[in-house]
């Protein structure tokens, strides 16, 4: 009895101010530490009930389920000292499926790591800024406005190494449902098949390929070639999904140090670009599931009708999305058996960004455009007279981004009453 006495004691004293005394807040984090890889599971299989009171912040881990109401809190999340107005990014997502989206098939690696096949590839008109970050809570996700070069601390960016692709040369019109470049390399592998002589050593095969691939691998049988696995030269820096440390969090308070690329492509770049897609674009994000839903592949054939190149396209889409739907974030979640971007374009006609955005990536690669989802934080409000921003949980937020070859990827924003910040070069 006593004993229980005593601990009530010390509860009614210490947990009201436990997050605020540092040796309490460390010894709850070491004890919570084990459940943190569960977390992602839960928050995914309880996505569709909506939250009895507000959660401090947003957390976006290697899925993103399609929820209901949600209730963003007012809590400072991130400090941001940057000299030029970003979004910050917490998470990317490139696979759909109607359930939400998922971050696979993909490798954690060093920020100084290449693709195993690379060359570099610099992005037209693109400028490096320095911004700081302080997190006002601990994440091993690490929050990055533009396209990261670097960080100032050991990281892992999640990423893909070159991607391989396995053609079969001894199928008749096995070359029918490849991406183009992937046709003519397999044209060309059929080429050399034909060329003089008996035998077609590996090292005439990987002659014949476009620069844009490399040999990996030949299978034969009975000394006859039947299939050939190459790989795609990629550009030398990676393209990062996110970014997250090495090991434990970055603690509540503690600043980071980042270098980024952003682009300052205008219009008329963009609708003047040479749409050369590169496999790997086309391959990891213009995917859609086998079912997905015939309606919105019309609805996008509609929307961007008139639209004369890739870049009129996009602006289309987001336009339309802008103006014949509601932003709202008290919403139903759709149904069990529901496609999600169906249900908010042809039944719902609401909802918060995640859906607004969803729905523009996938229009778009309906229409044969890679485009990616893409989590974290709007620019959050600039302190006056200083380059300072505040970003709270309310400033949580989905857009999109799509890829222009030579330009790399442009951030584009079909949310009402939302407008992607220009940048400025400092």
């Amino acid at each position: 009895f006593l004993i229980a006495i005593a601990v009530l004691v010390v509860a009614f004293l210490v947990l009201p101010v436990g997050k605020s005394w540092g040796p309490t807040h460390e010894t709850y984090e070491y004890m919570r530490s084990p459940l943190v890889r569960w977390e992602d599971d839960f928050n995914r299989l309880f996505a569709g009930l909506p939250a009895r009171r507000p959660l401090p912040y947003r957390i976006w881990g290697d899925v993103m389920a399609f929820q209901g109401t949600i209730n963003p809190a007012t809590t400072v999340v991130l400090q941001v000292n940057s000299p030029v107005p970003m979004y910050w990014r917490a998470r990317t997502y490139g696979t759909y499926t109607p359930k939400g989206w998922g971050s696979l098939d993909t490798v954690l690696k060093p920020t100084d790591w290449t693709p195993t096949y690379s060359v570099p590839q610099p992005y037209l008109k693109r400028f490096e800024v320095n911004h700081a970050v302080t997190p006002n809570y601990n994440s091993r996700n690490l929050f990055v406005g533009g396209q990261i070069l670097g960080l100032d601390r050991e990281v892992r960016v999640e990423t893909y190494d070159s991607p391989t692709y396995t053609l079969d040369l001894g199928a008749p019109d096995s070359g029918g449902d490849l991406h183009p470049q992937l046709k003519v390399a397999s044209l060309s592998l059929g080429q050399a098949l034909k060329g003089p002589g008996a035998v077609v050593s590996d090292a005439s095969l990987a002659r014949s390929l476009p620069p844009e691939f490399h040999l990996v691998d030949v299978e034969r049988e009975q000394g006859e070639i039947q299939r050939v696995r190459i790989a795609e030269v990629i550009a030398q820096h990676p393209d990062t999904l996110s970014v997250r440390t090495d090991r434990g969090s970055v603690k509540s308070g503690e600043t980071y140090q980042i270098t980024s690329s952003v682009s300052l492509a205008e219009s008329q770049d963009l609708r003047l670009a040479v749409l050369d897609y590169p496999t790997w674009a086309l391959d990891k994000y213009t995917q859609l599931p086998s079912d997905f839903p015939q309606s919105i592949r019309d609805l996008a054939r509609d929307v961007t009708a008139g639209a004369p190149n890739s870049y009129d396209k996009a602006k289309a889409v987001e336009e339309y999305l802008k103006n014949n739907f509601e932003y709202n974030l008290r919403i139903e979640p759709p149904p069990y058996n529901a496609d999600g971007v169906e249900h908010f374009l042809f039944t719902q006609k609401e909802g918060y960004s995640e859906y607004f955005a969803s729905a523009m990536t996938v229009m778009l690669r309906s229409e044969g455009m890679p485009a990616r989802l893409v989590t974290g934080y709007s620019l959050g409000e600039k302190l006056p007279d200083q380059e300072v921003y505040m970003v709270t949980d309310k400033h949580s937020h989905a857009w999109v981004e799509v890829f222009f070859p030579r330009y790399g990827w442009i951030l584009f924003e079909p949310t009402p009453g939302r407008e992607i910040p220009k940048a400025v070069r400092p």
